[in-house]
């Protein structure tokens, strides 16, 4: 094997790849220098002052000259290896999350005004469009506008009263399977809603710890009335579903209950 000597660390190499970068102006098809050199070259040339400006420049002068070929080659390697560049996107996604959602959120600090005027233009522009689905998203979720409507409507007295909301509709679930989907109060399967164990105008919190299922007939009649002043006088009263209230609220403790009268 053929042996050659780097330039700067005078060191014997063997003449391959492997220690040395190619080149076509030279006889033997190699770099003078060693892999090593030249990567401390290289480090040492990109670490000067003014170089990043410089090769932003070239970068943008050539984008500008070439923006048509750029255009179209980055297309062609789209569509030939848009399968690869999708699962790739998610990987990344998946892996940058909290690094992503803190990025966008300090570029949409710094071009909110540019933002606001590009989602404008773009609403004038697809007005009909915007407003025709609109219309069909309504009419097929009408149902699930409604309730977001009254969970609004919760949140909004709740936090009036200066009271908590972090109640979500996952919690809702949950306190639905617990209560087996039928009225806290009552026992029956009827329609529900969400009931404030300890009610809105008394500084109730729209939280897992104070929602509980009731039909509107047991809702309305509870009102703003104390949970333990009520529900042992009203005609479904029951000692079973009573501890099970408590045990789904925490409020086993008798201190507790005492605050609440």
């Amino acid at each position: 094997m053929e042996m050659k000597i780097c330039k700067i660390c005078k060191n014997e190499f063997k003449a391959n790849l492997d220690n040395f970068y190619a080149e076509k102006r030279t006889k033997c098809g190699l770099q003078a220098i060693c892999k090593k050199c030249y990567s401390n070259k290289s480090q040492k040339y990109r670490s000067t002052d003014g170089y990043k400006e410089k090769v932003a420049k070239l970068s943008h002068r050539y984008y500008l000259e070439n923006e048509a070929k750029i255009k179209e080659y980055n297309k062609n390697y789209y569509i030939d290896n848009r399968e690869v560049l999708i699962v790739n996107c998610k990987e990344y996604g998946f892996k940058n999350k909290e690094k992503r959602a803190i990025d966008a959120k300090i570029y949409r600090n710094k071009n909110s005004e540019i933002i606001a005027v590009k989602s404008h233009l773009k609403y004038l522009r697809n007005a009909k469009s915007i407003s025709e689905k609109g219309k069909i998203y309504r009419i097929k979720n009408r149902v699930a506008i409604r309730k977001w409507k009254a969970q609004s409507e919760e949140v909004r007295r709740t936090r009036i009263k200066g009271g908590i909301c972090n109640f979500t509709y996952k919690d809702w679930n949950k306190c639905i399977s617990y209560f087996d989907n039928k009225c806290a109060y009552c026992g029956k399967e009827l329609k529900l809603e969400k009931e404030h164990f300890v009610p809105v105008a008394n500084s109730g919190d729209y939280t897992k710890n104070n929602i509980i299922p009731a039909c509107r007939h047991c809702n309305s009649s509870k009102g703003s009335k104390s949970f333990f002043k009520w529900y042992p006088k009203f005609r479904h009263y029951s000692k079973k579903r009573e501890k099970l209230i408590l045990k789904y609220l925490d409020y086993d403790n008798e201190i507790q209950q005492m605050k609440i009268i």
